[in-house]
């Protein structure tokens, strides 16, 4: 059990990485296509929060937190 939860805490932090780049990624890409009114910038943090958290989420759920098959 302990080896298992070894490899977690880098699974996490490599989940959590792509999960931030992929929120700024939303984000500038939202601002590169409407531009830097105060409602596109609000639609570019709505859009990269929305994209970064479901891929931390789900990476976080099915990666870093996964569960073992169990040995037969």
């Amino acid at each position: 059990d302990k080896m298992s939860r070894r490899g977690q805490l880098p699974r996490y932090f490599a989940v959590q990485l792509c999960g931030t780049l992929e929120n700024y990624a939303v984000y500038l890409g939202v601002i590169t296509v409407l531009g830097v009114s105060s409602m596109a910038v609000f639609t570019a943090f709505v859009s990269g929060s929305v994209v970064g958290s479901a891929l931390n989420f789900l990476g976080a759920r099915y990666i870093a937190f996964r569960a073992r098959s169990p040995r037969a």
